[in-house]
């Protein structure tokens, strides 16, 4: 209910018994007070802009048997408490009969000494009704005398209400007991939000919930805010979980992401980004009560800004554990020599065990006055694998590291330091970053007090390559007043391979010493490896080149013998060809696929052959034979890989030109051969080694031709029989070619590659018409040589090899369709041993 001015200048100057009822019907007492009530539960908009009002509870709505009963919801209300006006308490909407209560706004203009003298809701319930994204805003110069809930239930869910108390440089909204966003006896209080930009004496939680679930909470602190404490959720004996609390600025005695009186906090984070801190910081906080045994785990403090005084911890609790909490800290200033010092713990569990909590350094200058836990356990209780990790620069001149508390030290980078390191921590690991070099430390102590190593176990591991020289010295840990090594592990010296180039290597070897009783010491020694037979395994992917042009033009030998040359007698014995042509007959056969080489490595071919030539039928007393020129064209890509994870890759090609002659006899044997020259090329480029890449190109000459027998049995009209042996004969020239790479340039000699096959095999042909036909065929072949070598400086390369056992499976279709000159034949050759995979064809002819 609105009350506008002329409306109010009417009730004022009316005596009427009218007007007087209708005063009545507007005040109703209500525990010694007033309040103002809508005549029915529905959505209501009310401002208070007169003082009438200073000693009453006012509602937007009230729904309840109590004083009138209206049943229903008491949602959808705002009311507002006008500048310079006052009233006793304030609520958006409340429901006394355990209806909901959401979507209210409460707000408090200000400029009134006290503009609300009890408490301020937005939305409030009982028994298990809701009181859902109800919101509350003190202005700037409101001021509230006692609590400020965003949304209140008893036992019903309070989500997504917020809170917010604003402020500037020059006032700022004044609440004198507690702020909740969310509250609830025993209901879920999940994602209410705080924002705090003025003064709060008391503590701020986002969400409380008594004896349930306090989630997903968060509670801000801006620059002008000010209070006693703050959080982002809260609970007596319920579950405190994955709330925030972020401190941009301002000021509070405590703060936590998470605090609980009698059960558990875990997963809520703190961020500190500005502001002061005077007593305490924590990512998850249970309250110092005889009984608590709650634990607190998983929780995390952010720290980049802000002061903070005393203690700050991922965790903390009294009598129960802490374990796997986490502290980072970017900047801010904790601690000093006048408020106290600061005591920073991955965990703290007063009366419990501190296990696997962790606090993280980063670049730090001087921020530090104090002392670092990784996890602080009660007495007799147990520490253990806490962890703290230095993961930028730390110059921390007045932090000391509390060893007994840490069980693993890992420093990632160089120039640490430190005041000192009392106790005994367990295990040093060194990772030493990239761009160390010599006369670099890792993790300076000076206090002047001496450090004890004794029993510690120290590791050392380069995060990346060295570029060091031989007598460099890194050192891990050095304290002027002396280290203590009774007992101390040092790791045995190791060696490392390093790559200096295409085919040199260096050992670098490393020492990890003691330098008198000041530093542990990594000593270096390098020299370089000796390859007295052969060039590093790296050096075989160069030649894999030359095996892939070798398999290339094997390929297309296979290629012809298999196809073009039958396709050249099938265009010759052709009468519809022949009677266009005459005697000499021009044909072309084109065809490709893919295949996977065992070359002592790995190499993946895909290949592409064409054949074009002139056949010619010359016919004898024995039966036919058949002669012709022909020139030849492949190209293939191919990709190369060894076991030890370098891969190469390239392409190549050849184009030549030779003669063929194929004697075909009455009774079906046959016996053919082939030779041809030509010219090929082919590049490389891979990736030799981490760091190390390199690319040539090489080129030369070819020979290549094949001699076979065979003879075909007609089995019955439509089906025979092709039994054959066949040998074939490759040779690629070599070549002397400059290595290119990112370190350096070397010259190598390639061998000249021999191939030289025996195939044994048989194919079985079946005629479906006299146009098409389907066939099926095995075959064995053995490959005697196919190695490929290079030199370089008098040694070899490893050799990759062609060398071995291959079979072969095929089957297919050749059809001729009517009136063209065109035939297709379509098929699956599968190879295994040497040549494994399986390739698809499609070869095309034409007789032109």
């Amino acid at each position: 209910m609105r009350t506008t001015r002329k409306a109010r200048k009417r009730l004022r100057n009316k005596s009427s018994c009218q007007a007087t009822r209708c005063i009545m019907a507007a005040l109703i007492s209500i525990g010694g007070g007033q309040g103002i009530l809508p005549a029915a539960a529905v959505a209501q908009e009310t401002t208070i802009d007169e003082d009438t009002y200073s000693n009453d509870i006012v509602y937007g709505n009230h729904t309840g048997t109590t004083p009138t009963n209206h049943d229903g919801n008491a949602s959808n209300n705002s009311i507002t408490i006008a500048e310079g006006h006052s009233v006793k308490q304030v609520y958006g909407g409340q429901s006394t009969d355990g209806q909901n209560a959401d979507y209210n706004t409460v707000t408090v203009a200000g400029e009134a000494p006290d503009d609300v003298y009890g408490i301020a809701a937005g939305g409030k319930t009982n028994y298990n009704g809701s009181a859902n994204h109800n919101r509350v805003t003190i202005k700037s110069t409101g001021n509230v005398g006692e609590y400020v809930y965003g949304g209140w239930t008893e036992r019903g869910p309070a989500k997504h209400n917020i809170v917010e108390i604003e402020g500037t440089e020059i006032s700022q909204g004044l609440v004198s007991h507690e702020v909740y966003g969310g509250h609830s006896e025993s209901g879920d209080v999940e994602e209410n939000k705080v924002i705090i930009n003025g003064f709060v004496n008391g503590k701020v939680t986002a969400g409380y919930s008594a004896t349930y679930k306090a989630i997903n909470n968060t509670a801000i602190l801006n620059s002008n805010g000010n209070v006693a404490n703050i959080a982002g959720g809260g609970s007596t004996s319920g579950t405190v979980e994955l709330n925030n609390t972020i401190i941009n600025g301002g000021s509070t005695f405590m703060t936590s992401g998470g605090y609980n009186a009698n059960g558990t906090v875990k997963k809520n984070t703190l961020t500190i980004k500005g502001g002061v801190i005077v007593d305490g910081a924590y990512g998850g906080f249970i309250e110092p009560t005889a009984t608590n045994k709650g634990n607190a785990y998983d929780n995390i403090v952010n720290i980049s800004g802000g002061t903070i005084y005393t203690t700050v911890a991922g965790g903390q609790t009294r009598s129960g554990d802490a374990y796997n909490n986490t502290v980072n800290i970017h900047g801010g200033t904790l601690g000093d020599d006048i408020w106290g010092l600061a005591m920073v713990a991955g965990g703290i569990a007063d009366g419990g065990n501190a296990t696997g909590n962790t606090v993280n350094l980063y670049t730090l200058k001087d921020n530090i006055n104090g002392s670092i836990y990784g996890g602080k356990a009660g007495a007799g209780k147990t520490s253990a694998d806490n962890t703290v990790n230095f993961l930028g620069t730390a110059i921390l001149p007045n932090a000391t590291l509390e060893g007994d508390t840490i069980q693993n030290l890992n420093v990632y980078t160089k120039g640490n330091y430190v005041k000192s390191i009392t106790g005994n921590i367990k295990n040093m690991n060194f990772y030493l970053p990239a761009g160390t070099s010599n006369g670099d430390t890792m993790l300076t102590v000076d206090g002047g007090t001496g450090t004890n190593l004794d029993n510690t176990t120290i590791t050392w591991t380069p995060q990346a390559e060295f570029n060091m020289n031989v007598g460099d010295k890194v050192t891990l840990i050095r304290d002027a007043a002396g280290l203590s090594t009774n007992g101390t592990v040092l790791p045995e010296a190791e060696k490392y391979t390093v790559t200096t180039g295409i085919s040199t290597d260096s050992i670098y070897s490393y020492n990890t010493l003691r330098e008198g009783t000041q530093a542990i010491v990594v000593t270096f020694t390098a020299e370089p490896v000796v390859h007295e037979s052969t060039l590093p395994e790296r050096t075989k992917s160069l030649t894999e080149t030359s095996t892939a042009v070798t398999a290339l033009l094997n390929g297309g030998s296979d290629f012809l013998t298999a196809h073009g040359m039958e396709e050249a007698e099938a265009v010759a014995l052709d009468p519809e060809i022949s009677v266009v042509y005459g005697r000499l007959v021009p044909f072309v056969a084109i065809g490709g696929g893919s295949l996977e080489l065992d070359t002592g490595s790995s190499t993946d071919l895909k290949a592409f052959y064409a054949n074009l030539g002139l056949t010619k039928e010359i016919k004898n007393r024995n039966g036919s034979l058949f002669v012709g020129p022909i020139l030849e064209y492949g190209r293939g890509n191919y990709d190369s890989y060894l076991d030890n994870g370098v891969h190469g890759w390239g392409t190549g090609h050849y184009v030549g030109a030779g003669g063929f002659a194929r004697q075909r006899n009455h009774d079906g044997l046959y016996y053919e051969g082939d030779l041809r020259f030509g010219r090929f090329s082919s590049d490389y480029r891979g990736d030799l080694a981490s760091g190390l890449t390199a690319d040539y190109d090489l080129g030369g000459s070819y020979i290549a031709g094949h001699l076979g027998l065979g003879k075909i049995y007609k089995v019955n009209p439509t089906d025979t029989v092709d039994a054959y042996i066949k040998y074939f004969y490759s040779r690629t020239s070599g070549d002397e070619v400059t290595v290119h790479s990112n370190l350096n340039n070397e010259v190598y000699n390639f061998n000249s590659v021999d191939s030289h096959r025996l195939r044994l095999g048989a194919r079985y042909y079946h005629a479906t018409n006299a146009r098409s036909k389907i066939y099926a065929g095995l075959a064995y072949q053995y490959e005697f040589n196919g190695e490929a070598k290079a030199t370089h400086d008098g040694l070899c390369t490893p050799a990759p090899s062609l060398k071995g056992s291959s079979y072969m499976a095929e089957i297919g279709w050749q059809v001729k369709p009517d009136k063209t000159n065109m035939t297709a034949d379509v098929g699956l050759t599968g190879w295994t041993g040497k040549q494994t995979g399986i390739t698809g064809r499609l070869k095309l002819s034409w007789a032109f």
